[in-house]
């Protein structure tokens, strides 16, 4: 455990899951992989055009870098939960992939 999660009494999962639902594993079961790594893919076009237009660049933390290439070069239930363990704030783009949630008004 991390000097801060001693502190605060945090285990790792929770330091790694903050912010995701607590169903999050089993509803991430239900997703269309494919469609979200397209999904993911298309939000970091988009950042990169945003930022070109402004003269400016997107920076990553390298653990988010090489959990989305994991989850891109082989998108499964396994590298999402990796991917999404590093970076719990993508979760909503798996939730859009879900055939219940993206059909449901």
């Amino acid at each position: 455990m991390g000097f801060l999660s001693k502190l605060f009494g945090q285990s790792r999962e929770t330091d790694f899951t903050r912010g995701l639902p607590q169903d999050w594993r089993q509803t991430l079961r239900q997703c269309d992989f494919i469609m979200a790594e397209r999904e993911i893919a298309d939000f970091f076009r988009i950042a990169n055009q945003e930022a070109k237009g402004k003269g400016e660049q997107v920076v990553y933390k390298n653990e988010f870098v090489q959990g989305w290439k994991t989850f891109s070069d082989n998108p499964c239930y396994e590298s999402a939960v990796s991917f999404l363990e590093v970076a719990p704030i993508m979760f909503c783009y798996f939730l859009g992939c879900c055939p219940e949630r993206s059909t449901a008004k």
